[in-house]
């Protein structure tokens, strides 16, 4: 058997489904400006790893580059 709902019931139940709505955008919007956050922390720290990590592997790489290039004087025992 079919229950019947009363105006006011109803009202009820779309206030709360109302109230229930609001919250739940709330902490949604306060959940994505913290993952924003995290994001932006996580990318600031990978581009400060990028610029220690090419100095290093440039340092090297230009070494191994300039060790091959230049070759290095020969030299000559000291006649007598």
């Amino acid at each position: 058997m079919a229950r019947f709902v009363t105006k006011k019931e109803e009202e009820g139940r779309k206030l709360r489904l109302r109230v229930f709505a609001g919250m739940f955008d709330f902490l949604a919007t306060v959940g994505s400006i913290l993952l924003i956050f995290a994001c932006v922390a996580l990318l600031a720290s990978l581009v400060t790893w990028i610029r220690n990590d090419a100095q290093t592997t440039f340092a090297s790489i230009e070494y191994s580059i300039s060790s091959a290039l230049i070759m290095p004087e020969e030299t000559q025992a000291p006649q007598q």
